[in-house]
């Protein structure tokens, strides 16, 4: 047995039930012990799954890092040969690449193959004021500015006449996808404030790492379960 197949997306046409560690077809249109190899993934009704063993042409049983699944039924999906060697968390962010993905604008996967996307992170930089006129707010007692997630936090900067003026960041968080978006404390004040929020370090940026390269044979075969991180 390999350890990495040349398939990102092999359909499946049958449905499937799941039940603890088993998934099984609820018909005879596939024949896993054709499709499947143990070490594969197996893709149903979008969550990924490792397939630990066959059961003749119609039946799998999952690798024990799934723990106790289902009952689900008439789910339907594909077959991922992803390097074997990975675990169901390390699989997550790694991506098959074909030859037209290799020519996307911003990829950074300069072979077809097996490739892992590791993104970035970083704090928030500044919060600025996007849109004056902000008053009545106690300069002594100045607003927190609550952010949605992450784990930033900040004051908000006042002057003498009242008016919010600025952020102060006192904690940038951590952030790797998504921007938090920042709300400056309302309380005994008038005209709501907007806020920019600009983001620091690495954050949304990707690292292209490219696990196996596959032959000039296997590149227009792989085929694209998700075209999502690749998109042309």
């Amino acid at each position: 047995m390999s350890t990495h197949g040349n398939k990102d997306f092999l359909p499946l046409t049958d449905t499937y039930y799941i039940l603890d560690t088993v998934v099984g077809q609820e018909g005879t249109g596939d024949d896993l012990s054709v499709l499947a190899d143990p070490g594969d993934s197996i893709v149903l009704n979008g969550n990924e799954y490792v397939v630990a063993a066959i059961i003749g042409a119609t039946g799998i049983t999952l690798t024990t890092e799934h723990g106790s699944t289902g009952p689900i039924t008439g789910a339907t999906g594909y077959i991922q040969q992803k390097p074997k060697v990975l675990s169901l968390s390390e699989r997550a962010t790694v991506y098959g690449v074909d030859a037209t993905e290799m020519g996307a604008t911003g990829i950074g996967a300069a072979h077809a193959g097996w490739v892992d996307v590791i993104t970035g992170s970083g704090p928030v930089l500044s919060v600025a004021v996007a849109v004056a006129g902000a008053t009545g707010y106690d300069p002594d007692n100045p607003p927190p500015v609550v952010f949605s997630s992450g784990g930033a936090s900040g004051i908000a900067t006042i002057n003498s006449s009242g008016e919010l003026t600025g952020v102060t960041v006192s904690d940038g968080g951590l952030y790797s996808v998504t921007a938090p978006t920042a709300t400056v404390g309302a309380t005994g004040a008038t005209g709501v404030q907007a806020t920019v929020v600009t983001m620091g370090g690495r954050f949304g940026r990707k690292l292209y790492e490219t696990l196996t390269v596959l032959s000039d044979n296997s590149k227009a075969t792989m085929g694209d379960a998700e075209n999502t991180e690749f998109d042309v």
